[in-house]
């Protein structure tokens, strides 16, 4: 009986061996190919990493491709430069008032730091002038908050006009 299966244990085994071989052939192929598809995409990852923690520049990113993975890059480009938009609006809000457009206190106690600085480095002066408007209570109490408004609108624009370039107008 061995011996007249022999050949089809023979066959069995050489079936075996081969399905094997070309199982892990295949499996090569195949983690090759994915690779390789996947690696526009690995390389728009590291670049996005790099661009995030500020190792390379926004043009890293390949925009220029016809492709979804140069669309990612623009997308995330994109929405970079409407983060920093978005940051330098935000910076800006918190250092200006927003009804006078005047700088606030934080930017007045910033700036003022720096001024006083710059004077004791420089031995020079500095002058700092504080102008309150006289019945400001009243104007808002009889003719309403949107007259209050319009006054400091119209106070800050008029100071804005006598002031030297140089100078910086604040409201606290």
């Amino acid at each position: 009986a061995s011996e007249a299966f022999a050949g089809i244990a023979k066959a069995r085994d050489y079936a075996w061996y081969s399905a094997i071989m070309i199982a892990l052939l295949a499996g090569l192929v195949g983690s090759i190919t994915i690779r390789r598809l996947l690696q526009p995409l690995l390389d728009l990852r590291s670049h996005v990493h790099q661009v995030e923690h500020a190792d390379a520049h926004i043009r890293v990113l390949d925009l220029v491709r016809d492709d979804e993975v140069g669309a990612l890059g623009r997308a995330f480009h994109s929405l970079s430069v409407k983060r920093a938009q978005a940051e330098q609006r935000l910076l800006q809000l918190s250092q200006t008032d927003a009804l006078t457009g005047l700088g606030n206190r934080r930017q007045f106690d910033a700036e003022t730091a720096l001024a006083l600085t710059r004077a004791a480095r420089d031995a020079a002066g500095l002058a700092i002038g504080f102008l309150d408007i006289d019945h400001f209570k009243t104007i808002n109490d009889v003719h309403g908050h949107a007259a209050g408004d319009a006054v400091l609108q119209e106070f800050a624009r008029r100071l804005r006009a006598v002031l030297r370039a140089t100078d910086q107008p604040y409201r606290f």
